[in-house]
């Protein structure tokens, strides 16, 4: 049996259509059934029958019982093939070609007592825009003859109308089953562009916005992307997981295969979001390749926290023993040693410390660090809810790229999360430090719509409070709480007044038009408070065309603190657009990115030198004072102390 019609133009018999048509050239194939020990002769039957049948014919002939609690649309082939009488004149089949869902009336057909109904027209077309055959007489269907038939096509058209109610409101529609990946039973998985979902258009084109639902099992993986040609070189290759984002430089010319290897993945549920991101342009793969090399259950330990699969028991042990050691001296120092400008040499020694501790794969997964950052994150919110401000601002930075800042009048969240979205278990924040720390916030501020930047119930939460939420049109677009967020203008330079605290104070708020890539809105907010300090917090912005307005920003606005992400697109030419008092960056050692994108603070001091990695140049750095801080820190910020 072949699956359809022909691709190309090629010989159908005479009949109308191919691959892709619900016409008889489209959907009518050859099916051939050998079978010596029950019958012998040769037989054609002409009995319109269909795929659906095969499964019912099988179970009869192996003497199996079909599954009960679910409908099997299929007929047993069998009495046919040995000659038995049946009475099928009143079956229904049903057709239908679509790359994704069934179309009303569009390219879908119905075939039922020797006659066949098309619709290859609108959802809300009449009967007489249909086409009707006589299969028996016309098996070519070139006459339509639905004007004269009037009568039957409608009675047609109400069975079909029926199957297609169902087929949508299925549950398998609906709610589709996901791929799994990982499974014992199909080691490695290959993910391809018929099961893909995205933009339609899918199944041809490169530049395109796809991605597979998947159950993922926890392990440890390699990936192969393969593509539709050979892909450029200097790009980078990113693969979006919930709340994980991996990605790796390729640096190799004419390879249509990039490979990415020993990627840790959490069981999850997700969106599984591959793309070759090169000179603007974002390139999905036509097929990907996922092969677990080990599970979470290959190599545990005792207090069942998940650990390097390479390593044994004994060994994993001893790395958690030592970064609980490391972390312990860190701490030590940097309680001794607060930020500062300048920054004290041992405050230096200890966080290049922590980078060596958090840029183990499985940092995240071990317990002193899960326990160091619990325990920081605590320490600020009881900080936060202790601290009033009589002059300059107080700037917490609570992890990645969140930030709480307050003056004497307000206080404003920026990015805050959980980064429970991650799936790392056992490393977020502790929704109780959360809901106090929303206690303590007037407004949040959220760049855009990656989860280590944005969290749901965290905006809700604000919003529930009576507390303004601002964040770019993309954020959570076909949620219901999308009527509830705060969207100021993207407009360079031009400040928008913000009532906050039930209108009791306003804010001052420029929304800079930002991005991350070419596709990701990234708003860049500038804020003014009421006693006249700006703060600047930049997301994930990442685009070189955005600095038309970035070289302007410090000519329109005096701007105290700049927190732009540690590695925005050269840094040094940011720092001169923008001209701050001092800079705080973030989004060192975000443990849900791979190796070589988690960030480490050794490249936040070498940026500030010179450095060509995300642009710039390893000759240009900048003179600005640099408050360099780790999860739970904060700085207070006087103006007086830093003339320009």
């Amino acid at each position: 049996m072949t699956d359809n019609g022909p691709q190309q133009t090629r010989y159908v018999g005479g009949m109308r259509g191919r691959k892709g048509s619900v016409y008889q050239g489209g959907v009518r194939v050859p099916f051939y059934v050998k079978y010596p020990a029950l019958f012998k002769e040769d037989k054609d039957i002409g009995t319109a029958s269909a795929h659906i049948d095969i499964l019912p014919t099988l179970a009869q002939l192996c003497n199996v019982a079909l599954p009960k609690g679910r409908n099997i649309d299929g007929k047993s082939l069998l009495p046919l093939i040995l000659g038995e009488g049946v009475d099928w004149a009143g079956r229904e089949l049903f057709f239908y070609w679509s790359r994704r869902y069934p179309e009303l009336y569009n390219n879908i057909a119905i075939q039922k007592e020797g006659y066949k109904l098309v619709g290859m027209t609108d959802y809300n077309a009449d009967i007489e825009d249909f086409e009707l055959f006589n299969i028996q007489k016309d098996p070519y269907e070139q006459n339509n003859i639905v004007l004269e038939n009037r009568n039957r096509a409608n009675d047609l058209k109400k069975d079909l109308d029926k199957i297609y109610r169902e087929l949508i409101s299925s549950d398998n529609l609906i709610n589709p089953p996901r791929i799994i990946v990982g499974s014992e039973h199909e080691n490695p998985v290959i993910l391809n562009r018929n099961d893909a979902d995205g933009q339609r258009g899918i199944w041809a084109q490169e530049e395109i916005f796809g991605k597979w639902n998947v159950s993922i099992n926890e392990g440890l993986y390699n990936f192969r992307f393969k593509f539709i040609k050979p892909i450029e070189d200097g790009g980078r290759m990113f693969l979006e997981t919930k709340g994980i984002i991996n990605q790796k430089q390729n640096d190799k010319s004419n390879t249509d295969i990039i490979e990415m290897t020993h990627v840790f993945l959490p069981e999850m549920e997700c969106e599984l979001i591959p793309f070759y991101s090169v000179n603007g342009e974002r390139i999905f793969p036509f097929w990907v390749e996922i092969e677990r090399i080990s599970s979470a259950q290959d190599k545990q330990v005792s207090n069942s926290v998940l650990i390097d699969p390479t390593l044994n028991e004994t060994e994993n042990l001893f790395l958690n023993k030592q970064a609980e050691a490391l972390l312990s001296q860190v701490n030590k120092v940097l309680e001794n040693y607060p930020p500062d400008w300048p920054e004290p040499a041992a405050r230096h020694s200890a966080l290049l410390l922590m980078d060596g501790v958090l840029h183990d794969v499985y940092a995240p997964q071990r317990p002193p660090v899960q326990e160091f950052l619990k325990t920081r994150i605590k320490r600020a919110v009881d900080e936060i809810e202790l601290t009033e401000i009589t002059d300059g601002a107080r700037i917490w930075k609570l992890y990645n790229h969140g930030f709480v800042v307050r003056t004497k009048s307000v206080t404003m969240g920026f990015d805050l999360v959980s980064r429970k979205s991650a799936g790392i278990k056992g490393f977020y924040i502790e929704n109780e430090d959360l809901d106090r720390l929303i206690e303590q916030c007037d407004v949040l501020f959220i760049s855009h719509f990656h989860s280590d930047h944005a969290e749901e119930w965290v905006a809700q939460s604000f919003i529930d409070q009576g507390k303004p939420v601002v964040a770019p049109p993309q954020v959570w677009r076909d949620k219901s709480i999308y009527a509830l967020l705060t969207h100021l203008e993207r407009v360079p330079h031009t400040k928008q007044i913000l009532p906050i605290q039930g209108g009791q104070q306003e804010i001052e708020v420029v929304v800079y038009p930002g991005h991350q890539g070419e596709d990701i809105e990234n708003n860049v907010t500038l804020v003014i408070t009421p006693g006249g300090l700006s703060f600047s917090q930049m997301g994930d912005q990442s685009n070189d065309d955005d600095f038309q307005w970035i070289d302007e920003v410090g000519i329109h606005h005096v701007v105290d603190v700049l927190m732009p992400n540690c590695w925005t697109t050269d840094i040094a030419r940011v720092a001169e657009g923008f001209n701050p008092a001092i800079i705080i960056t973030g989004h060192e050692n975000e443990m849900g990115h791979t190796i070589d994108h988690r960030e480490p603070y050794w490249l936040t001091y070498q940026r500030r030198k010179g450095s060509d990695r995300f642009g710039g140049s390893s000759d240009v750095g900048y003179e600005t004072p640099l408050i360099l801080m780790t999860w739970g820190e904060s700085y207070h910020y006087k103006r007086e102390n830093f003339s320009k």
